[in-house]
């Protein structure tokens, strides 16, 4: 079902088609709606980095439409989620130990805050999981990366990486001169 989406143009060498006919994350073909996905890629270069942002205009159902504005998590905002439920605990137990005069808990509180905050991070994203028929709790497409010229900073290379194989082939099918030429890319999960 290549039914006629949105284009947006990324430079004048690489546009990007995005059919509407089904949702991109579940492939339902109801109550479709095009919404403006914001879709970032973060480069990290030493003591600073720099941001790419991109409004990809994407079919979402109802269901699915809350997962347009749910970037997925990185790995320092999961190392932080981590460290705040250490301290959390390290403070709780901190004040039990010293509260009721519990040499063994003031002694552990390191070791058990540790231990709680690693099992607490782990099951905070475990419950973070997809209800069938999506494919992904987070945006269902994604940046994976970009090549760019070195001094003027143009994009040459876009790679998309996408959780719905469905609508993956449907973007390829809708996009075929540009990932001919090899200036777009695609990625299914």
């Amino acid at each position: 079902m290549l039914t006629s989406g949105a284009t947006i143009q990324v430079n004048e060498n690489i546009s990007l088609a995005f059919p509407a006919g089904s949702c991109c994350n579940c492939g339902t073909n109801r109550d479709i709606q095009v919404l403006n996905q914001d879709t970032r890629l973060t480069r990290f270069m030493g003591g600073g980095g720099s941001e790419y942002t991109f409004n990809f205009p994407l079919p979402f159902c109802p269901r699915c439409k809350p997962t347009a504005r749910r970037r997925p998590p990185t790995n320092l905002k999961r190392f932080l989620v981590v460290v705040l439920l250490f301290v959390g605990f390290l403070f709780a137990f901190t004040g039990v130990g010293i509260g009721f005069q519990l040499n063994w808990l003031l002694e552990n509180a390191w070791v058990l805050s540790a231990i709680i905050a690693v099992i607490g991070g782990v099951a905070w994203y475990a419950t973070r999981g997809v209800s069938l028929p999506q494919t992904s709790y987070y945006q269902p497409i994604r940046i994976k990366g970009m090549k760019q010229e070195f001094l003027s900073g143009k994009i040459k290379t876009i790679t998309l990486v996408f959780t719905n194989s469905a609508y993956s082939q449907q973007f390829i099918a809708a996009n075929g001169e540009a990932m001919q030429s090899g200036t777009v890319h695609v990625v299914a999960r």
